[in-house]
C-alpha cells in the first residue's frame, strides 16, 4: 500500500483468477462467475466470520466511494497479461481541500513557534489524548521542560486542554 497526497494506490502481485478481468472490476460490482485460487481458504475464513460474504470487499469499496462522492477506484493494468493488480483510490478533492487549510493553518502558527514546539503540535494533531511523560519520550525532553513548552503553547492561545489531565485531550484553539 502505498498513500501519497492525493490517492491510495494497493498493488496485488497478481492479475484476477480468470475469467475476471481488470476490465471486469472497473466496471463491475458484481461477480457472479469469480474463480477463486483456493477454494479451501475461502471457506474457511467464512466459517471463522473473517469474511461477511463471497467477493462483497471491491462492490462495498466501491459504495463507499460513491456515498461520500469521491472520484471512482481504478484498477490496472487493462493488459491481462500482466502478473500484478494495482488499485487506484483518488483523495475526495473535499477532503484535499480541507487538509490543505489546516497545513497552511499550522504552518502559519510554526513560523513563530521552536523547532521543539512545533515537533509538540505534531505529536498532539497525531494523538490528542497523549501524557506528558510519553509526550516527554517522544521530544526527548525532562516532563518539566515539555510542561514549559507546553505552558507556552496554551499561552500563546495555540492548544488548550480539555477535560483534565487524567482523562482530557488537547484541543487546536484557532489563531
Amino acid at each position: 500500500m502505498y498513500v501519497y497526497k492525493d490517492r491510495i494506490e494497493f498493488i496485488n502481485h497478481n492479475r484476477p483468477v480468470p475469467p475476471l478481468t481488470t476490465k471486469d472490476l472497473n466496471e463491475k460490482d458484481y461477480f457472479a462467475d469469480r474463480q477463486y485460487a483456493n477454494p479451501p481458504i475461502k471457506e474457511m475464513f467464512f466459517a471463522l466470520n473473517l469474511i461477511e460474504s463471497y467477493g462483497s470487499g471491491i462492490r462495498r469499496a466501491k459504495e463507499a466511494l460513491e456515498k461520500n462522492k469521491s472520484p471512482k477506484m481504478r484498477f490496472l493494468p487493462e493488459d491481462t497479461d500482466m502478473d500484478y493488480t494495482l488499485v487506484t483510490v483518488p483523495i475526495n478533492n473535499e477532503f484535499l481541500k480541507i487538509k490543505s487549510t489546516e497545513i497552511k493553518d499550522i504552518e502559519r502558527i510554526a513560523k513563530d513557534l521552536t523547532v521543539i514546539e512545533s515537533q509538540i503540535l505534531q505529536i498532539i494533531k497525531e494523538n490528542p489524548k497523549i501524557s506528558i511523560n510519553k509526550l516527554s519520550e517522544k521530544i526527548s525532553k525532562s516532563p518539566t521542560t515539555t510542561k514549559r513548552y507546553l505552558r507556552n503553547l496554551v499561552e500563546n492561545q495555540i492548544i488548550e486542554r480539555e477535560n483534565g489531565n487524567k482523562k482530557g485531550a488537547w484541543i487546536f484553539l484557532k489563531k
